[in-house]
């Protein structure tokens, strides 16, 4: 018996599908671009993180003078800390009935199926990662400029925005340390906040543009030259708080893992694996995708997290 190739057969080959979905991840992941990736070769994730700055460590001894004869002062260093994480799957399941391969038609439902699990796990993969990120770095409390600031939210007209989130690039600087703040991450309301200010201040667009940057309600991010920063518009940010980062010394790594028998392709960098089968009884097509992942924040300092109530 021939072999009898259905209409829409073609959009259920598991290459085409694993292209399909990671193109729509892709450019939607809204932490990817801030933190290296490492493959992980095991279940067990660690990696080591200074637990003192240099200038804080209890180790830390004046050099001597030193004249003939005499010994130069002993010291050493703190031990580094071990941190921990596990590998985890995060997956969903879809099926894709007969008529849908049958019938020319169906290749709307078949495509908006996989434009929902990109969506779906793409969301998750966010929230997770915002939620690791905002309790892993340093909170921002009293005694803290931005914290501390008197100035009004930004949905009220006599806000500040740039004048606030100069506090931040001061907060986040330390003598201790060469942390900077690159990059700013706004829920989606306080990023149009911030745009709309922008967009309203009384100074020629030549000014505008030099100091203040380009604002664009249709773009994920501005960068406001007067400060050296980037603002992205995120929605794993609550609305009200914010994280800074400095984007030069990443404060997380994102560990991820490929199955050899199910990774959709080995270059992939998300951990996206995939696996599909024809079901015997109802004949549905069933494709089964998940993302094999765990993030570790090293460098804590090297991010700041606000949550309060004067954003």
């Amino acid at each position: 018996m021939s072999k009898i190739t259905l209409p829409n057969e073609m959009y259920l080959q598991r290459d085409f599908v694993a292209d399909r979905v990671v193109s729509i991840m892709a450019p939607a992941l809204e932490w990817a671009p801030l933190m290296p990736k490492v493959r992980a070769d095991t279940k067990a994730i660690w990696a080591l993180r200074e637990p003192t700055s240099a200038a804080s460590d209890t180790a830390r001894r004046a050099p001597r003078a030193r004249t003939a004869g005499s010994k130069f002062v002993k010291v050493g260093v703190t031990s580094l800390e071990e941190i921990t994480s596990t590998m985890q799957s995060y997956g969903l399941e879809v099926r894709i009935d007969e008529d849908a391969i049958r019938y020319s038609e169906g290749i709307d439902m078949i495509d908006r199926s996989f434009r929902r699990v990109a969506y779906w796990l793409t969301r998750d993969i966010n929230d997770r990662i915002g939620a690791i990120l905002c309790s892993g770095i340093r909170q921002l409390q009293a005694g803290d400029r931005f914290y501390d600031k008197t100035s009004p939210k930004w949905s009220d007209p006599s806000a500040d925005p740039i004048g606030d989130l100069q506090l931040l690039v001061a907060d986040v600087e330390q003598d201790e340390y060469t942390y900077e703040l690159t990059d700013v991450y706004l829920n989606k309301d306080n990023f149009d906040e911030l745009q709309k200010y922008l967009m309203t201040l009384d100074v020629v667009k030549a000014e505008r543009e030099e100091i203040f940057g380009l604002p664009n309600f249709k773009m994920a991010s501005v960068n406001v030259p007067v400060l050296g920063l980037t603002v992205h518009r995120t929605r794993s940010v609550p609305e009200g708080t914010l994280v800074g980062i400095d984007g030069r010394q990443p404060p997380a790594s994102y560990y991820y893992g490929l199955d050899p028998r199910f990774a959709a392709g080995q270059d992939n960098d998300l951990g996206f694996n995939l696996h599909n089968y024809v079901d015997q009884d109802s004949h549905d097509t069933v494709f089964q995708f998940w993302v094999d992942y765990a993030v570790l924040v090293k460098e804590p300092l090297a991010g700041i997290h606000y949550l309060g109530n004067k954003l």
